[in-house]
């Protein structure tokens, strides 16, 4: 199995003119790493424990915020440098405002090069391959009911999460192939409407 799968995503037709490409690439399936799984991952790497290595980030984290507060510029060495960016309350600058008027707009995050450098080797030590079901390619009726029927084979019910995981598209994608199974009487929702659970019809 591939480490690392990816489509093509057609670019919106408005940026044409400040893009040079008519597609862009993105990653599918891939997992939110928080602060809990950094911190197994790191406890198995040193000799701290998990809640000292959780406990370390968390202060890191903390002392970021506080940094970040005075509107200094926190620079992590080979990894990032983060920002604080201001802006006004309104959203609009009319180079009279007070101190009251003024808000965050933004964190900006700078990649090190450094970092680019290290996570550019990592990336092509992977295995990557296009996702199976493409994207920037319509699905036919006949490989959904194909791929849905494989998945009853070895399950009783299924999601939209597991729909957007076979075929490695949007929850609105998903939520399109689902009604479109259910007006059909393909599958049916056996749960409830917020918790929704589909069986086989």
């Amino acid at each position: 199995m591939e480490d690392i799968k990816f489509d093509f995503y057609k670019n919106p037709s408005k940026s044409k003119d400040y893009q040079s490409s008519d597609y862009h690439i993105r990653i599918n399936d891939r997992k939110v790493i928080d602060l809990k799984n950094l911190s197994e991952t790191i406890q198995k790497n040193c000799s701290m424990t998990k809640s000292d290595v959780n406990g370390v980030l968390t202060a890191l984290q903390e002392e970021i915020i506080y940094q970040l507060s005075f509107g200094n510029i926190v620079k992590l060495d080979n990894i990032c440098q983060f920002e604080t960016i201001l802006g006004t309350k309104n959203k609009k600058c009319t180079g009279k405002e007070t101190g009251k008027d003024i808000d965050l707009k933004a964190i900006r995050i700078h990649p090190e090069n450094e970092l680019k450098e290290e996570v550019r080797k990592e990336l092509l030590n992977r295995k990557i391959a296009r996702c199976k079901w493409c994207h920037s390619e319509e699905i036919t009726t006949a490989e959904i009911d194909n791929a849905i029927s494989e998945f009853f084979e070895k399950n009783e019910f299924i999601t939209r999460k597991d729909i957007e995981k076979i075929f490695s598209i949007t929850k609105y994608k998903a939520r399109q192939i689902i009604k479109n199974l259910c007006e059909n009487k393909k599958i049916t929702n056996v749960g409830s409407k917020l918790q929704p659970l589909y069986r086989k019809a």
